[in-house]
């Protein structure tokens, strides 16, 4: 009987850059798992490539990514959507319509379009790490490095 549990363990894969992707110089080495990925936002699907390349037989993944969402079929589509989107979408059209009629939108619709279009992004605001260059960072008085995010490098 085995009585090691099987426990799924996460590898978080470092993001490459297209001028750290194109500075990979063999870019088909294998290893049993990756540790970097590089992605190509192509339309309407984007390419995934992991590296070094899996040789892994079992190895699965999970992408956690942020969806669009999909464009209405038609002015009668059901939708559900979360909360603030509504006024989201009448203000930011309304807004949008003003320049089809050859009008000015009013200062305070403006406002209302800027405001719940602001609330729906910081809704989907996910957190994640600070992350900046190790050139960023100064060395002060007391020989320990510090970062100003006020006035930068």
């Amino acid at each position: 009987m085995d009585t090691s549990p099987a426990l799924p363990v996460e590898f978080q894969l470092q993001p490459l850059t297209d001028d750290a992707w194109s500075r990979v110089p063999i870019k088909t080495i294998t290893a049993p798992y990756p540790t970097c990925y590089y992605y190509n936002p192509t339309f309407p699907l984007g390419a995934l490539t992991l590296w070094p390349i899996p040789t892994s037989a079992t190895l699965t993944g999970e992408l956690y990514a942020p969806q669009a969402v999909a464009e209405f079929a038609s002015l009668d589509t059901a939708v559900s959507l979360p909360p603030g989107y509504r006024r989201m979408l009448i203000k930011n059209v309304a807004v949008c319509l003003c320049a089809s009629y050859e009008r000015e939108p009013r200062a305070d619709l403006k406002e209302d379009a800027i405001e719940s279009l602001a609330i729906v992004k910081r809704s989907n605001k996910r957190l994640a790490d600070m992350q900046f260059e190790d050139g960023a960072l100064v060395q002060g008085k007391s020989k320990r490095f510090y970062y100003n995010i006020n006035t930068g490098p």
